[in-house]
């Protein structure tokens, strides 16, 4: 099929495009879309390959205007063959290193906070954070430095409650030539199998010869759990 088949969506479309270059070299044909001389020699087999290739451009110009192709050399995609050898697009799903990495740190983060009544995994969570962090807490204020956060959290947290991250609302930002800002919501839980508040949190976090660490944290908009969030003025 003038090689649409080994070329395949994994290469942009270069089969398609290659059959449609051949079948448009002239004028084209009314009902097949392929020179009229070119119609006349080829047999139906070979009209049925440019009629394919038609249809694959229009499937291609679909996912396009939908997204689904990734902007690159590769297009992301790996090439799958359907009935009668026509090839269609699979989507590759693409891993975020900066969103796994990320998630990675929350997670390890939370956990060591939920963990702190052991003192190892107190000194495991003191050093995610920078000496000079500042917390900004919208009830409680500002704590400034890691000694003052981690008294806090000995006091209020360890063996009191534990902070639970909704996976899916997390989002990630790159800080050029700094690290990268953490954003999502968290749960507060007082029991193993109840969570009675919630809230919104940012982590501000700086990578350092390979080492990342919190350099600003928040959290705020904190209610019920039920509840919506509220701004200062009440809505």
């Amino acid at each position: 099929m003038y090689e649409l088949q080994e070329s395949g969506y994994g290469t942009c479309f270069a089969g398609v495009q290659n059959v449609l270059q051949r079948c448009a070299a002239a004028r084209i044909h009314r009902r097949y879309g392929c020179p009229q001389q070119f119609s006349r020699r080829v047999a139906h087999r070979d009209r049925a390959h440019c009629a394919q290739a038609r249809l694959m451009k229009s499937l291609s110009n679909l996912l396009l205007a939908g997204g689904v192709l990734a902007a690159s050399s590769s297009c992301g995609h790996a090439a799958t063959e359907g009935a009668e050898g026509i090839t269609t697009p699979t989507a590759v799903v693409v891993a975020d290193p900066l969103y796994e990495k990320m998630l990675a740190l929350d997670t390890a983060l939370f956990d060591s906070f939920n963990r702190c009544s052991d003192p190892a995994q107190l000194a495991k969570h003191a050093a995610f954070f920078d000496q000079d962090v500042e917390f900004y807490h919208d009830l409680g204020g500002l704590t400034r430095g890691v000694e003052a956060l981690l008294a806090n959290t000995r006091e209020n947290v360890c063996g009191k409650l534990r902070r639970q991250l909704d996976v899916a609302s997390l989002r990630v930002y790159p800080i050029r030539g700094f690290g990268a800002m953490s954003m999502g919501t968290h749960r507060f839980c007082h029991t193993p199998t109840t969570c009675e508040g919630i809230g919104e949190f940012t982590t501000v976090w700086r990578e350092k010869d390979g080492v990342w660490q919190v350099t600003r944290a928040l959290s705020y908009a904190h209610r019920a759990l039920d509840s919506a969030p509220t701004t200062s003025s009440g809505k």
